[in-house]
């Protein structure tokens, strides 16, 4: 602008400052820019808080510890280090990391929401995805619906939990769906996208007329492919065992349920294995929906199987007579043997980025292995099995362990 404007300017919106000097200018315009930084630092501080705040919330939701766990001792634990390392005046600004309860859960929400913006934006750009739903009960009786995706990002496959919704009503395989089919619609996905979707045999999954998959078929989504889960198969075809097998395993049931099913028994028995120096002191319980509890609880009773006779014999409980029987005892070996060997197959089928291939070339690898058990006969069967070979090595000239070897040869 032209010094003539501006002097008009001055002295007829601003007399007040027509007189004042040139340096009263300059200090105004240095305390404007002053002004200006210590607005601009207070900004950067808040927003270091709530970064802070951010982070230790995610820390809270991801080791699954309550809400009130930052405000009751993850601030009050910070505070204290940092004064002692750095001093009282550090600790003060620690003071100002918001933690409370409603905070960290109001943080978490913010958490969860971009990182589902984040997923469905990626499965948006993925030209197919694919889909895993179970659902199950939990402690409170609340039925839970699970899906997982699998999708292609950054040409590698990627998956992630998609959603969890609990089930209010019933878990039919039309209510399935339609929660489903909600989530999707919601997010914006479509599902002539899905080129996949894997369940259970549950009748709600896979029955021919209610089940989840015929609203599919009624729909005519024919492109997408259904898949039995081979973990569950795998689970399924374990359940069932020989009648003479089954009888031993519900005998190590009783046995420690005897135990385990009194708050006396428990502490008696927990006693005498500190007594004996056992490096373990509780036996594990065996439920039919956990599909690896029947390995480890097996291999805990055989681990503790001298101190379970004593305190059996002690109690006059007559389930001590089967520690007294050698074929028994050859054949519990043998059970937890082969339930330890499924538990691997099991848990090698789980885990991100295991696809049916593999998991497929591993179920077929270990049938191998029992076809060349039962081929190549009891030796081999004592190799390959740990605790059964400690068995007929502790016990070499018993002829009953060579029956129950010849017997599980038989069954395998």
């Amino acid at each position: 602008m032209k010094p003539s404007k501006l002097k008009r300017h001055l002295e007829s919106k601003h007399v007040s400052y027509v007189n004042k000097p040139k340096e009263y200018f300059e200090r105004l315009y240095k305390s404007l820019n002053k002004e200006k930084k210590i607005f601009e630092k207070l900004i950067t501080v808040n927003e270091k808080y709530l970064l802070a705040s951010y982070e230790v919330s995610y820390c809270i939701a991801k080791n699954k510890k309550p809400f009130t766990i930052g405000e009751d001792l993850v601030l009050p634990a910070a505070i204290k280090m940092v004064e002692i390392l750095h001093g009282r005046k550090y600790g003060d600004d620690i003071r100002k990391i918001p933690l409370s309860n409603d905070t960290v859960s109001n943080r978490i929400s913010d958490i969860n929401k971009d990182q589902l913006i984040q997923l469905i934006t990626r499965i948006k750009e993925s030209p197919k995805f694919s889909i895993q739903l179970d659902e199950t009960t939990d402690f409170t009786k609340l039925a839970q619906l699970l899906v997982y995706v699998r999708y292609v990002y950054k040409e590698s496959v990627e998956e992630e939990l998609l959603f969890c919704r609990p089930m209010e009503d019933h878990t039919t395989g039309k209510d399935i769906y339609c929660k489903v089919d909600e989530f999707l619609k919601a997010e914006g996905l479509e599902w002539k996208n899905c080129c996949g979707i894997c369940t259970d045999g549950a009748r709600a999954m896979t029955g021919k007329n209610i089940g989840f998959k015929s609203f599919f078929q009624a729909a005519h989504y024919d492109h997408i492919t259904f898949t039995h889960c081979l973990i569950h198969r795998e689970a399924l075809a374990a359940k069932k065992l020989a009648p003479e097998l089954n009888d031993v395993l519900q005998d190590a049931v009783k046995i420690i349920n005897f135990i385990k099913s009194h708050a006396l028994n428990s502490r008696l028995f927990s006693n005498l294995c500190k007594d004996t120096d056992s490096n373990y002191t509780t036996l594990l319980l065996h439920a039919e929906v956990r599909w690896l509890s029947r390995g480890q609880s097996l291999r805990r009773l055989l681990l503790l199987k001298d101190e379970i006779e004593i305190f059996l014999t002690e109690r006059k409980c007559e389930l001590a007579a089967f520690f007294q029987n050698d074929l028994w005892l050859s054949k519990l070996c043998y059970l937890s043997d082969i339930f330890a060997k499924l538990n691997d197959l099991n848990l090698s089928l789980q885990g991100k980025y295991c696809d049916i291939f593999t998991s497929n070339d591993k179920i077929e690898s270990f049938i191998k292995k029992i076809n060349i058990w039962k081929i190549d006969g009891p030796v081999v069967v004592v190799v390959a099995h740990a605790h059964l070979s400690d068995r007929v090595s502790l016990n070499p000239r018993e002829f009953s362990c060579q029956g129950a070897l010849d017997y599980a040869c038989r069954w395998q």
